[in-house]
C-alpha cells in the first residue's frame, strides 16, 4: 500500500521540474507515489517528466482533462483524485525536498495517531550560477493556528502540511475559479475548526524565488488577479464574523495591496480595496475605526493629487 502521494501541478516548468523529481527521487523514505499533472505545457515539460516516469515507476503523468478549468487548483483536484496514498503532500515544480522530508512528517502522523497534519519549515532560496543563495526561514510555530496563520505570524504554504488523507476525504479541496491566494483559501477552511497538528521546527523544503517563480510576480497578482486576492480575505471575515483578532488581520493585509496599487497609480484597484475594507470591517472599536478613518483620508489626498503613496505611508498603517 503506498503511504504518501506527492501531488503537483506542472506548467510550463521544463528547466526546474527535473530537480524537484530528483530530490523526491532521492529521499531516504521510499514508500511514495508522485502524481504529477501538466496543465498544458507548451515547452519541454512533459518529455522530461516521461523520462522520469520511465525511469521510476513510482511517478505517474497525468495531463489534465480538457473538461477541467486551466489551472493548478484543477490539477491539485485532479491529482487527488488518482491518490492512493493514505497521506496527502502537496508539492509545487520549482520547489525541492530535503531528504529526510517524507521520513520526519510521516514518523510525526504515524506516531501522533490523533494528528491530521504535520508542518515543518521553508528555506526561501535563489539559485544563481547553480548555487543556493538562502533569504530566509520560516516561522511555523504556532499557539492559535488560524490567527496565526491569517495574521502572517506563520508562514504556511501548500507545500509545508503533510495531511491524513482520512481528514481530507469529503471535504471541498481547491477552489478552481481563483486565481490568487489559493493556498490561503484552502489553508484557512482546513484550519476553521482547529484541527489538532504539530509541526517539525526545522527546514525541510527548499523555497524558490527566481524572477519566473510562481510566487514571486506579484505586480502582476495585483494587476490580474486581485478580485481573488479579496474574495479570498471576504470568505475568511465571513467564516469568523465574531473574531475580530482575525477581521483586524485580514485588513491589515489587505493595506498592502491598497499601498502597492497607489504606490504604481492603480486606482481603480485601490478604490475596490477601499470599499472591501469598508464594507467587510466588522471591528467596532473606536481607535481601530479612527486608524481607517486616516486611512480613508490619505486615500482621498493620494487620489487627488495622484503622486502615489510613499510621502504619506505613515498614514496607511493600523
Amino acid at each position: 500500500m503506498v503511504e504518501v502521494s506527492i501531488i503537483i501541478p506542472v506548467y510550463n516548468r521544463a528547466h526546474y521540474i527535473s530537480k524537484t523529481l530528483d530530490s523526491i527521487i532521492d529521499q531516504t523514505f521510499k514508500n511514495w507515489e508522485c502524481i504529477v499533472v501538466d496543465d498544458g505545457s507548451t515547452d519541454h515539460t512533459l518529455e522530461v517528466v516521461k523520462f522520469y516516469e520511465n525511469k521510476d515507476n513510482r511517478i505517474k503523468l497525468y495531463q489534465r482533462p480538457e473538461h477541467l478549468k486551466k489551472g493548478a487548483n484543477a490539477c491539485r483536484n485532479f491529482g487527488y483524485s488518482k491518490s492512493e496514498g493514505q497521506y496527502i503532500q502537496w508539492f509545487d515544480s520549482d520547489d525541492l525536498m530535503f531528504k529526510d522530508l517524507l521520513k520526519a512528517k510521516t514518523h510525526y502522523l504515524n506516531t501522533n495517531k490523533s494528528s491530521q497534519f504535520c508542518l515543518c519549515q521553508m528555506i526561501f532560496f535563489e539559485e544563481i550560477n547553480g548555487q543556493f543563495k538562502q533569504q530566509q526561514t520560516t516561522n511555523i510555530k504556532y499557539k492559535d493556528l488560524l490567527l496565526d496563520y491569517v495574521s502572517g505570524k506563520i508562514t504556511i504554504g501548500t507545500q509545508t502540511v503533510l495531511w491524513r488523507k482520512s481528514f481530507l476525504e469529503n471535504k471541498q479541496l481547491f477552489d478552481q475559479d481563483l486565481t490568487q491566494s489559493q493556498d490561503l483559501e484552502f489553508n484557512s477552511r482546513m484550519f476553521q475548526n482547529n484541527p489538532k497538528g504539530g509541526f517539525i521546527d526545522q527546514p525541510l523544503i527548499w523555497y524558490r524565488q527566481a524572477e519566473d517563480s510562481i510566487s514571486s510576480n506579484y505586480l502582476n497578482v495585483i494587476e490580474n488577479h486581485y478580485q481573488s486576492f479579496l474574495e479570498v480575505r471576504r470568505r475568511i471575515i465571513n467564516s469568523n464574523p465574531k473574531h475580530l483578532a482575525i477581521n483586524a488581520a485580514v485588513i491589515k493585509s489587505v493595506l498592502t495591496l491598497l499601498r502597492s496599487s497607489l504606490a504604481a497609480k492603480k486606482y481603480q484597484i485601490s478604490k475596490d480595496v477601499i470599499k472591501f475594507i469598508k464594507a467587510n470591517n466588522k471591528n467596532r472599536s473606536l481607535i481601530f475605526n479612527m486608524k481607517l478613518q486616516r486611512i480613508y483620508f490619505a486615500y482621498n489626498v493620494v487620489k487627488t493629487l495622484k503622486f502615489g503613496e510613499t510621502r504619506l505611508k505613515p498614514l496607511f498603517r493600523l
